[in-house]
């Protein structure tokens, strides 16, 4: 057996075929396979996103008023602001929407405590009495 790789100018340790482990797909009859390609969602999740696409135009065609009414506020509603978040169990709930502007929708998310205060966030990890 070879001291060292049969790829020029290796000095590295061969394996069985000759060849190291950095050199190995040089090796006659070794097929090197591709690596399988990971889906970036889940069907699951497209699901998910295929029935908010539809369901978001006519949650917001009943409620057309922005319902935070944030110190940013523009009144009109053009999005869908979660209020548990978007966990699993959460996102498919109406119950937990509140129709608002984009910018009341930013100023939730900054302004944390004070819209946890107005109920305008809510944690999904608090045991519910």
């Amino acid at each position: 057996m070879e001291e060292q790789c049969r790829f020029p100018l290796c000095k590295r340790h061969p394996e069985k075929n000759g060849y190291c482990i950095g050199h190995r797909i040089y090796a006659s009859g070794v097929v090197v396979e591709k690596q399988k390609k990971v889906n970036k969602e889940s069907e699951k999740q497209k699901d998910i996103k295929k029935a908010l696409k539809s369901a978001y135009p006519a949650f917001l065609a009943k409620r057309p008023n922005c319902e935070i009414q944030s110190p940013v506020c523009t009144k009109k509603a053009t999005v869908v602001h979660h209020t548990q978040g978007r966990g699993k169990n959460e996102v498919l709930n109406q119950g937990t929407w509140m129709a608002c502007c984009e910018r009341c929708n930013g100023w939730v998310e900054d302004h944390h405590a004070e819209a946890e205060e107005k109920g305008f966030k809510k944690s999904r990890h608090k045991k519910k009495a």
